[in-house]
């Protein structure tokens, strides 16, 4: 479709643990 962009993500992996995804966006974090 001219003038859109559709992104989709996924993943099955165990996810991110409850504690942590305030932190996702931080520059240095990683999993």
């Amino acid at each position: 479709v001219e003038g859109y962009v559709n992104i989709v993500i996924a993943a099955d992996g165990p996810g991110i643990p409850p504690e942590r995804p305030a932190r996702i966006f931080e520059p240095s974090f990683a999993t």
